[in-house]
C-alpha cells in the first residue's frame, strides 16, 4: 500500500515537471513583453476564444474565435495582395481621375456633406459619370428594408453603439442582441419544422 501511494505521488510529480517543461519549450526565445504583445494583438484583432456560450449561441459550434462571432466589432484580416506597384498605381490614378477618392473631412464639411464622401459625390459635375448597376424594385426594397428592420441588420446611432457596444458603427444586432433572433437558433427552429414534416 505504502509502495504504490509512493509511485504515485512520484508519478504526478514528474508529470507535472514534465509537462512544464513543454510548455516552456514552446515559447522558447519569446520574451515576457512579446508574449504579452502578442496577447494585446490578439485581443485588438479578436483572435481569441470566445467563451463556448457565445460561440454555440452566435455560430452553433464551440471554439469560435471573438472575431468570428461579433466580425463587425473587429477589422478583417487584410489578404495578401498579389498586385504590383505598378498595378497599384494605375488603380491609383484611375481613381483620382474619376474622383473615386475620400474627400478630407474638411472639405466634405465645408461643401454640405459627410465626412465620408468621395470627391465625385461631393464635386460630381468634375468628374465622369459612373455607370450604375441594374436598379432595384421598390417592393425588393421595401422586402430587403423589412427583413433588416427584423433582424437588427441596420447601423445603429453611432453615440448609441459606443454606449452599449463600446465601439461606434454597430448594428443594432450587435448593440442588442436579445433583441434580435440569432441566426445559429433560426437555422435550428427551421431544420425542426422541417424534420416534424
Amino acid at each position: 500500500m505504502k509502495t504504490s501511494y509512493s509511485t504515485a505521488i512520484a508519478l504526478a510529480i514528474s508529470t507535472l515537471i514534465a509537462g512544464h517543461v513543454f510548455a516552456a519549450d514552446a515559447d522558447v526565445g519569446k520574451t515576457r513583453a512579446q508574449v504579452q504583445a502578442e496577447l494585446v494583438q490578439a485581443r485588438a484583432t479578436g483572435d481569441v476564444t470566445a467563451p463556448d456560450q457565445l460561440s454555440i449561441d452566435y455560430t452553433g459550434r464551440t471554439g469560435a474565435k471573438m472575431n468570428e462571432v461579433f466580425p463587425a466589432r473587429y477589422a478583417a484580416v487584410a489578404p495578401v495582395s498579389t498586385k504590383t506597384r505598378a498595378d497599384v498605381i494605375a488603380e491609383m490614378a484611375e481613381a483620382k481621375r474619376t474622383g473615386n477618392v475620400m474627400a478630407s473631412s474638411q472639405v466634405a464639411i465645408d461643401f454640405g456633406s459627410t465626412t465620408a464622401a468621395k470627391l465625385n459625390e461631393i464635386f460630381p459635375s468634375r468628374y465622369p459619370a459612373v455607370a450604375s448597376a441594374p436598379a432595384k424594385t421598390r417592393a425588393e426594397v421595401r422586402t430587403e428594408l423589412a427583413e433588416a428592420q427584423r433582424t437588427g441588420d441596420i447601423p445603429a446611432d453611432n453615440l448609441e453603439s459606443l454606449v452599449y457596444a463600446g465601439v461606434p458603427g454597430q448594428k443594432l444586432k450587435d448593440v442588442h442582441p436579445t433583441q434580435y433572433p440569432v441566426k445559429a437558433r433560426a437555422v435550428a427552429a427551421t431544420q425542426v419544422v422541417a424534420s416534424a414534416y
